[in-house]
């Protein structure tokens, strides 16, 4: 330990001499060769002396930060670059140190050790802080390797779900920090802070095993509940607090409430499929694979519901964000129902019943949630954003196209289920597949003219119209050629007497055609 003791001395000269002449290349030279002499003599150090070998190492660590961070809030100096390295190396080096030096033996208080000292380097801001004339520099230069030592606290003590966990809480109170003290720098620090939150949660925190699995009770959910609330309790203190935000930041808690609200469908959704792929959760299914389709199609009325309750939550609220993240996530449900679901037929031929199978049951669902939302928007007193002027138009078109999508799906799926089962030849199934399809949207389509005339709204009218020449195309084009006789001849009598039907409702209806040709009714 004379080797110790020496460097140790002769560094308190160098402290000595700092105070009176910084001369920064001489307390380089002084903090490199102390590191090095330490680093050599480490070797030497048995498991007894650690204690007392980082004891000098920390009192090494004190010199320096005398020498180069007190002595400027000493003489109020501002520091230059070359200063601010000073400061880093010091920290840096002795931080790498004590973590070789402790690792063995002392593993579990190395976040203990490392909060200590974030707590120094935030009494160091603090100080600096309260002493009028210092430069911002080193207040802001402390409080940032605090927070940096604050957040590798916890995952050095920490493992798994606890770090996401620690860290939201961590980026919260920064947020709270921020705004209370006026300071904006916490803010840079908590949305770095919260970014790791994001994707921990994405990549470590959504997937768990499934053979020892708690459906509802388990690390996930817990996970995903403290972030969320975080990420939640951050939007609200920068909606309350929006005066004390710069320009740039008041979007911040717009963009906090739709991180939040996307973390919540992911958790949720994460949770559903973990539910039906544990093999034990259906007893009825055969196999986790099917189990799985089953969780997954059963995300779809989910999303729906959930874009449905934001915008019913955000008109109560008067809150456009909340508005403009349910549209958003009404057209992302109808993308998965369409490029997704409708392809997922692994299963259903076991057990397939028409208009009652888990498929069919979550499009019915999505549609009913469309169209309410887009009752919600037409009943809407309050004013949009230009951005959602078209919403009603989009959620009314998208339930008008997914209930129809959902009715052809479903028809194929009868018919290809009649081809495994019934043992009819497979033209003769084909035939009446493509006789269903057209009857059907012909009838889709009328309907949506009736509703039209009983609303008194011309532009359903006008969809309506628009919706009967694609069946009306399909006979001429595709039927015509493609169906044998019998079919032929029941597709166009079928097609006929409906628009035969139709006319007749407009003649009975005089007053709705003149609307429809000038337009709706004041």
């Amino acid at each position: 330990f004379i080797l110790l003791i020496y460097v140790v001395v002769v560094d308190i000269g160098i402290l000595g001499i700092s105070i009176l002449r910084n001369w920064r290349w001489f307390t380089l030279i002084g903090l490199v060769a102390s590191y090095c002499l330490f680093g050599l003599w480490r070797d030497q150090v048995s498991d007894s002396e650690i204690l007392l070998a980082q004891a000098g190492l920390t009192a090494i660590l004190f010199i320096f930060v005398g020498a180069t961070t007190i002595f400027h809030i000493k003489w109020k100096k501002i520091p230059g670059s070359l200063d601010l390295v000073l400061m880093t190396l010091n920290v840096a080096a002795y931080y790498v140190i004590s973590i070789n030096l402790l690792w063995g033996d002392y593993e579990r208080w190395l976040g203990l050790f490392t909060l200590l000292l974030a707590s120094f380097y935030a009494l160091i801001a603090f100080s600096a802080t309260i002493r009028s004339g210092v430069s911002h520099t080193i207040p802001l230069y402390a409080l940032g390797t605090s927070i940096l030592f604050l957040t590798l606290a916890v995952p050095i003590q920490l493992s798994g779900s606890w770090i996401t966990m620690a860290w939201a809480v961590q980026g919260a109170i920064l947020i709270w920090l921020s705004l209370v003290t006026e300071r904006p720098i916490l803010r840079f620090f908590s949305l770095g802070v919260f970014a790791a939150v994001a994707a921990r949660l994405v990549i470590f925190d959504t997937f768990v095993e499934t053979d020892s699995y708690r459906h509802f009770f388990n690390e996930r959910v817990l996970t995903f509940f403290i972030s969320i609330v975080a990420i939640y309790v951050a939007a609200y203190l920068l909606k309350k607090e929006h005066r004390k935000l710069a320009a740039w930041e008041l979007n911040l808690s717009s963009l906090f409430y739709g991180i939040g609200n996307f973390f919540t469908l992911w958790g949720l959704s994460a949770e559903i499929i973990s539910y039906f792929e544990n093999k034990d959760s259906v007893p009825a299914m055969s196999s986790v694979r099917e189990n799985g389709d089953l969780g997954f199609v059963l995300l779809t009325p989910l999303w729906a519901l959930y874009s449905f309750i934001l915008i019913s939550i955000s008109i109560f609220r008067d809150s456009r964000v909340l508005r403009l993240v349910g549209v958003v996530a009404a057209i992302v449900t109808v993308l998965k129902l369409v490029t997704l679901d409708s392809f997922i037929f692994e299963d259903i031929y076991k057990t397939f019943i028409i208009f009652f199978n888990f498929h069919f049951l979550a499009a019915l669902t999505v549609v009913f949630a469309l169209a309410l939302s887009s009752y919600k928007y037409l009943r809407l007193g309050t004013e949009l954003m230009p951005v959602e002027k078209h919403a009603f138009r989009i959620l009314i078109s998208l339930a008008a196209f997914t209930g129809i999508w959902s009715l052809s799906a479903e028809i194929i799926r009868y018919f290809d289920y009649q081809e495994l089962t019934s043992g009819k030849s497979v033209s003769d199934i084909e035939n009446a597949k493509q006789l269903a399809l057209t009857v059907m949207w012909t009838m889709y389509a009328i309907g949506i003219v009736v509703i039209g005339i009983i609303r008194r709204t011309s532009k359903l009218r006008l969809t309506g119209l628009i919706g009967l020449m694609i069946p009306v195309l399909k006979l001429f084009v595709f039927d015509v050629f493609q169906l044998e006789q019998e079919y032929r001849v029941v597709a166009f009598i079928a097609l006929g007497g409906l628009l035969l039907l139709t006319g007749l409702a407009y003649q009975w209806k005089r007053k709705e055609i003149r609307e429809f040709l000038i337009g709706d009714v004041a």
